[in-house]
Parts: structure tokens; C-alpha cells; sequence
């Protein structure tokens, strides 16, 4: 399903509310939709303890550099980061996640590097920027 979206409240209401399949949400540069899904998901993560979320982009470098700048400086900010979510930069045998003090994780994951992420137990996933990707990746 795709919708046309203008606010950041269009945003978290439709998708608070989808249930069937996936959900594509589009709208202009600057309309606060990765800040609102960011927002979405963080309150998922808290309000469900043990709840694996997956979000990727067509690399891992795009990822950091972009949605999850926003969700550490907008979303998080200085109350919650180091408090109730910690960073974890990853390692062989993990992929780099916010760990939240409940059991949640964020995972983060780039198409670049699936294998950090495929063949893993997500109860929910975010794909940042999905018109960057193909249907191989």
C-alpha cells in the first residue's frame, strides 16, 4: 500500500494503524517522515519489552549518516541516550543496534551487507529510503 502523506501526524497515524502488508509512505524532502516513523518505532521499543526492530538503507554509511543522526538528535536526545538506550557499534557475531534497557533492540542494517541482517527473527522493519533499493538487494 502506498499513500500520499503531508504531516508528520499523517505519518504516525497511518502507520500506527496499518496491519496488511507493507506500507510505502512518500511525501516531499523535509516533511518529517523518517523523524515520524523514527518516533514510531522508538515508542514501540519502549512500550514492548524484548521487541527486535530492523532498519536498513542501501548501505549501513548511508543509514548513519542520515536516519540515525535524526533519531539519536531528535528523537532520543540528551535525556534518553545513555539512559534507557545505549548504543552498540556491532561486532562479528552482531550487528550494530540501540539497546534499550527493557530487551528492546533497533538493529541497523545496510543492503550492502545482508548478511549482518538476513536470516534473523524481526518483529517489525523499517526500510529508510526504499526507492533506493531493487528488488535484488
Amino acid at each position: 500500500m502506498s499513500t500520499d502523506l503531508q504531516s508528520i501526524n499523517d505519518v504516525q497515524r497511518q502507520a500506527g494503524t496499518h496491519k496488511d502488508g507493507p506500507l510505502v509512505v512518500f511525501a516531499g524532502a523535509g516533511s518529517g517522515k523518517t523523524r515520524a516513523i523514527l518516533e514510531l518505532l522508538h515508542a514501540i521499543a519502549c512500550k514492548f519489552p524484548g521487541v527486535r526492530i530492523l532498519i536498513v538503507r542501501k548501505t549501513l554509511k548511508s543509514l548513519t549518516t542520515s536516519a540515525v543522526v535524526t533519531y539519536r538528535e531528535k528523537v532520543l536526545g540528551e535525556g534518553e541516550f545513555g539512559r534507557t538506550v545505549e548504543w552498540f557499534g556491532g561486532s562479528a557475531a552482531e550487528p550494530a543496534a540501540f539497546r534499550y534497557k527493557n530487551g528492546s533492540r533497533i538493529i541497523l542494517g545496510g543492503m550492502d551487507n545482508t548478511e549482518k541482517v538476513l536470516s534473523t527473527e524481526y518483529d517489525l522493519a523499517y526500510v529508510n529510503e526504499c526507492t533506493e533499493l531493487t528488488e535484488k538487494q
